[in-house]
């Protein structure tokens, strides 16, 4: 099954949506602060550890700095495209982009395919 990596806590739009693309799987526990790079950086190395970029998604929530330290590892440490979830609040879903280094693709996710045959 896949997961949707969340990489801090936040109340601000319904997490329920995001869990029907998989189990919610939270990166920390507590707000991460991009200031401090050292203990940001050890919250996503113990968070991310099991991460499988062919299955799972990371959520893109919490503040912009937050935001831009979570791809900066994320595109640094996997060598494969990112499945990411944006919320789009116009029509309160969340909506499946692929980051890879030739840039943000609408695309079906990666595992779409698997998502359906397990479904029906």
């Amino acid at each position: 099954m896949s997961r949707v990596f969340l990489p801090e806590p936040n109340a601000r739009y319904g997490l329920f949506d995001a869990g029907d693309y998989g189990e919610i799987v939270y990166v920390s526990r507590e707000r991460l602060n991009p200031f401090d790079i050292e203990y940001c950086t050890e919250q996503l190395v113990s968070g991310l550890a099991d991460f499988d970029p062919e299955h799972d998604f990371i959520c893109i929530t919490g503040s912009t700095n937050t935001v831009a330290v979570v791809l900066a590892y994320v595109t640094a440490v996997f060598a494969a495209p990112i499945q990411l979830l944006l919320f789009d609040a116009r029509e309160s879903v969340y909506r499946v982009r692929v980051f890879d280094p030739k840039g943000m693709k609408d695309a079906p996710s990666i595992s779409t395919e698997a998502r359906s045959s397990s479904q029906g």
